[in-house]
């Protein structure tokens, strides 16, 4: 998120905030990282998703169960849908499964456990965009946030027709 915030907002925020600029306005983006810790999803509130008007689902693509436990996320966020949000998948750490090293040869890294197509398959089930990415380099994630305000707005601008 630091690659994208622009304008620092002044006022003090438990979650990660900044402005991005869109082509003919500015929007803000407040991001709220629960981890997949069991400690955040034992203590969701509906009242979390009031106001929300995208969310992002992101998992390891180096870490299957990620993916698997993302159902619970999904679920409690389709029971709770109040405002029509966005819901893009995210499969984080691309740059893991892409490294090489000076020899040619593929680094230590740790293995892709999600193919592509496996998160794909995920996000078409579920009507979500998908895309990869690395929160590491940067890739894809601005184009991430850009898509998802994107399909918001026109999702408005179609339901005001």
């Amino acid at each position: 998120m630091s690659k994208l915030v622009k304008i620092p907002l002044n006022e003090p925020c438990s979650a990660a905030c900044g402005c991005l600029d869109g082509e003919h306005d500015e929007y803000k983006v407040v991001t709220w990282d629960t981890a997949g810790q069991p400690m955040y999803s034992s203590s969701m509130q509906p009242t979390y998703l009031e106001n929300h008007q995208i969310i992002l689902f992101v998992y390891d693509i180096t870490d299957k169960d990620t993916l698997e436990n993302l159902d619970k996320y999904l679920k409690f966020t389709k029971e709770n849908n109040v405002n029509n949000q966005v819901h893009v998948l995210v499969g984080n750490k691309s740059d893991l499964c892409e490294e090489i090293d000076e020899s040619g040869d593929a680094s230590e890294q740790p293995r892709r456990e999600v193919p592509f197509e496996c998160g794909l398959k995920y996000a078409m089930k579920n009507g979500m965009t998908f895309y990869e990415a690395s929160a590491k380099s940067g890739f894809n994630v601005s184009k991430i946030f850009e898509a998802a305000i994107t399909e918001k707005i026109e999702r408005m601008n179609s339901s005001w027709k």
